[in-house]
């Protein structure tokens, strides 16, 4: 009898236990998932659900946030189990997806928790995993020893049950047709259900859950035979589809016939120019009737979503304005002309546009205000202009004020993106945008009138950045890169490379990387756009691989190591180039430099430079700044090059563009060790001898 009152009473407290699950005095408990490169954000959101009123379980250790005990062998495998065993205690996940990112260990944890029944909440929105998702992640965990075979076993019949509830849901769906379906699930186990899984991948299908809207239609053929029916399709097709399937990005149709695709090709040729996947399947006995099924995939249009951003960022500029006053505001614009962008790879965003007036004074206000799209179509000096016009102007155009060719801006980044082979990137106006956090111009960046609301104002270039999803996102100093954090509530950048100040998160699935402003000249040395390059051209080729300083130490570690050895001779070596250069200048006459060049011939000049680690370049005479070697070579340029290779001039690239003709660093002249000046008489008699020999060479009939 006591016996089974104790077996009773323990049922009971089991069924006591299911029914508040893991409430611990009324508390909800739950556990925090995510990638540790978030530290500070676990913390503040422990802290936030806690004072909430729940008990918070968190990771013991931040592997990628400094401790470095958790990559010792076997210590991993250990915590990646024990935080297995902490979802099990509690009744809720919060996932900790800064930027959206969500990695694979926390995509197997979300798998975990969702087949063990826990709530999933998420810090910010983003796309649920699928059903089909979550069941490779806990096969994953099972092939890693993670799940047991008891629990994979009931997580494949837990799928299942899922799969036939939703195929059943399907089913169940009679129209109207067209119908708007909410659960891409529901629609792909549909699909798959009908073809046979073995037939369709779930992967061909996996495109649904990116859509912004799914619809589906039906259509059963009419008629006594069944060329009548496939030609009825046909007509119900082109009289009552046809502008939905043509606005629509993907196309998923299965073709239910019982002659497995006698007629297929007749439906093909009326969707002809559309992209279609194409899945047969054949009727059963009490399907006599051809019938189709086509489910629609629409994304707004990247140009749509851009025009209706101008539309929106305008008026929200406007009514800074009038809140404001025009005699405080500034002009404003974007720099980039968004109709030009079908892919954009990489943003690069400033604080604020460098040249500006008062609104009042502006002389395209009247144009602003009567042109809803006037921030999608850019910097005013952009209009009308072709791709080629626009790289010129920011690349080769001599502007007279600032006494130089091309936007300085452009040229860095440009180099910086050369010396990772991705210099035609910055070439490409349907591949870069070039922004600003805040598109109020000044006379100088930075000196925004105090009474803009600057955080308002970003949250328009932010929306930009979500419709533009680049690979990179490259922010342009501490100023752009403060607001950027603050709006878009990143409490935390990692240094990548330290004393570089480069500062990475990964915000919405793109790679933000923070740099000094290209304006301030004196880090943008050679090594350092070197450095620089690299990062920017690994983030470009890993578009989904978050970056961290322990990564890239590895990937650029000869490269930094080379640069920190030269650095260590930098001081001594930065005074002999500079001696070296001034004692050339006083050797030869004042009358023939010209800012800094000397002519050795009727078409070639030399410099002699302290800057680059002191070296001598030659150019050909008519060298404007901005021009390239590699599209504008001169005459007999291939012969002058191996001329000038024989004498021990090496060949500077940033891989699209070449400066020069050949560089010789000063260490190389036999007469280094011996001195300044001996180094100085050695260039004079060379350069005598080269300026001939190049004439000689280049007024040759052509090589």
């Amino acid at each position: 009898m006591l016996l089974r009152t104790i077996v009773q009473n323990k049922v009971v407290f089991l069924l006591y236990l299911n029914e508040i699950k893991n409430m611990i005095n009324g508390f909800k408990v739950i556990t925090l998932c995510g990638s540790t490169r978030f530290k500070e954000e676990f913390l503040e959101a422990q802290k936030r659900l806690t004072l909430e009123g729940n008990i918070v379980i968190s990771v013991g250790l931040f592997g990628h946030s400094g401790d470095d005990v958790v990559w010792t062998e076997g210590v991993k495998d250990m915590l990646d189990r024990q935080h297995l065993a902490k979802i099990d205690l509690a009744d809720e996940i919060f996932v900790i997806n800064v930027g959206g990112y969500i990695g694979d260990s926390t995509r197997r944890e979300i798998a975990y928790a969702e087949y063990k029944g826990k709530s999933i909440t998420y810090l910010e929105s983003c796309r649920k995993p699928s059903i089909y998702d979550n069941y490779a992640a806990l096969g994953k965990l099972h092939n890693s020893g993670k799940l047991s075979d008891e629990d994979w076993e009931k997580a494949c019949r837990h799928f299942d049950e899922k799969c036939e509830a939703l195929v059943a849901e399907y089913n169940a769906c009679k129209g109207p047709w067209p119908y708007q379906w909410d659960n891409a699930d529901v629609v792909v186990c549909g699909i798959l259900q009908r073809c046979g899984r073995t037939n369709c991948d779930f992967h061909d299908l996996k495109y649904l859950y990116e859509a912004d809207s799914i619809s589906e239609i039906r259509i059963k053929g009419k008629g006594t035979n069944e060329e009548e029916q496939v030609q009825s399709i046909i007509d119900t097709i082109r009289n009552d589809y046809m502008d939905l399937l043509q606005s629509s990005e993907k196309l998923a149709v299965t073709f239910i016939d019982s002659n497995q695709g006698a007629f297929l090709n007749k439906i093909a040729d009326c969707l002809t120019d559309m992209d279609v996947i194409w899945h047969e399947w054949g009727a059963t006995a009490e399907e006599k009737e051809i019938s189709l099924s086509i489910v629609t995939a629409t994304k707004k249009k990247l140009q749509y979503k851009l025009r209706e951003w101008s539309k929106c960022t305008l008026a929200s500029y406007l009514s800074e304005v009038n809140r404001v006053g025009e005699n405080v505001a500034t002009s404003f614009y974007n720099q980039s002309d968004l109709s030009r962008v079908k892919n954009c790879e990489l943003m690069i965003i400033g604080i604020n546009p460098g040249a500006g007036c008062l609104f009042s004074q502006w002389g395209l206000k009247d144009q602003v205000l009567s042109n809803s799209d006037f921030l999608y179509w850019g910097n005013p000096c952009f209009q009308n202009l072709s791709d080629k016009e626009i790289i010129y102007e920011m690349s080769q155009k001599y502007d007279k004020d600032k006494k130089r060719y091309g936007w300085d801006l452009w040229h860095k980044i440009h180099k910086m993106l050369g010396y990772a082979g991705k210099g035609e990137l910055l070439e490409k106006p349907d591949k870069f945008v070039l922004s600003n956090m805040v598109f109020f111009g000044t006379a100088h960046q930075g000196q925004i009138p105090k009474e803009i609301d600057q955080e308002f104002c970003a949250h328009q270039t932010l929306e930009l950045i979500d419709i533009l999803k680049p690979k990179v996102v490259l922010m342009l100093g501490e100023q752009t890169r403060d607001l950027f954090k603050k709006v878009a509530n990143i409490s935390y950048m990692e240094e990548l490379i330290p004393n570089y100040h480069d500062f990475y998160c990964f915000y919405n699935n793109s790679h933000v990387i923070s740099i000094y402003h290209t304006a301030y000249y004196r880090f943008f040395t050679n090594e350092n756009m070197k450095v620089i390059g690299n990062i920017l051209g690994y983030a470009l080729d890993n578009p989904s691989e978050c970056i961290n300083q322990k990564l890239l130490e590895s990937y650029l570690s000869k490269k930094i190591n080379d640069f920190n050895d030269r650095k260590k001779q930098i001081k001594p070596d930065n005074i002999l180039n500079s001696i070296i250069e001034d004692s050339f200048k006083r050797y030869v006459r004042k009358d023939t430099i010209d800012n800094k060049w000397y002519k050795i011939s009727p078409n070639f000049r030399v410099q002699v430079t302290s800057v680059g680690g002191g070296e001598v370049i030659i150019q050909d005479d008519k060298y404007t700044n901005g021009i390239n070697y590699l599209q504008n070579p001169i005459n007999n340029q291939d012969a002058i090059i191996q001329y000038l290779k024989d004498k021990g001039y090496e060949l500077k690239s940033d891989g699209a563009r070449r400066t020069s003709l050949g560089h010789k660093p000063f260490c190389k002249y036999e007469e280094w060790k011996q001195g300044p000046q001996s180094v100085v008489l050695s260039i004079l008699k060379e350069i005598d001898e080269l300026g001939p020999e190049l004439e000689k060479i280049y007024n040759k009939e052509k090589i």
